[in-house]
């Protein structure tokens, strides 16, 4: 067990049908992106994801990736509390039943593919991540001198 403290396990994943991925940001208002969703799409296994936050989901979709909103019904991403939760259980039962069909393969072949072009990665590094680092830091720049 401790050799895979700080690497991945393929193992683990690919015994499972869907991997639930709770990310652990707290703040509602926040997107924040960890490991616990990049695992999932680099090894290419299904996935729901709990985050505290709305539009998780819809901000995956808008960097390039696809989810399962064609095989399940992701409206979770934009609800709150306990009724999410029990969305997502659901989902991921579903989800599960559906895990080696074609089209959910396609889906995780594809955000893989994607996960890897470096082509991709060093875009969305620039236009997403290094763009929105730079409009902050113009922003807490003042503007004028008293």
């Amino acid at each position: 067990m401790e050799e895979y403290l700080y690497i991945i396990n393929p193992k683990w994943y690919y015994t499972s049908k869907v991997n639930i991925i709770s990310e652990t940001m707290l703040y509602q208002r926040s997107i924040h992106m960890t490991e616990k969703t990049w695992k999932a799409i680099y090894l290419g296994v299904p996935f729901v994801i709990y985050s505290p936050s709305k539009h998780y989901l819809r901000t995956l979709r808008d960097m390039g990736f696809k989810t399962f909103n064609s095989v399940i019904n992701e409206d979770y991403d934009e609800m709150d509390g306990d009724v999410k939760i029990k969305h997502i259980i659901n989902n991921a039962v579903e989800l599960s039943n559906l895990y080696n069909t074609k089209e959910v393969m396609d889906i995780c072949k594809f955000n893989q593919d994607l996960y890897f072009n470096k082509e991709y990665r060093k875009d969305i590094l620039n236009n997403t991540f290094l763009n929105y680092l730079y409009n902050i830091e113009r922003q807490l720049q003042p503007t004028n001198l008293i």
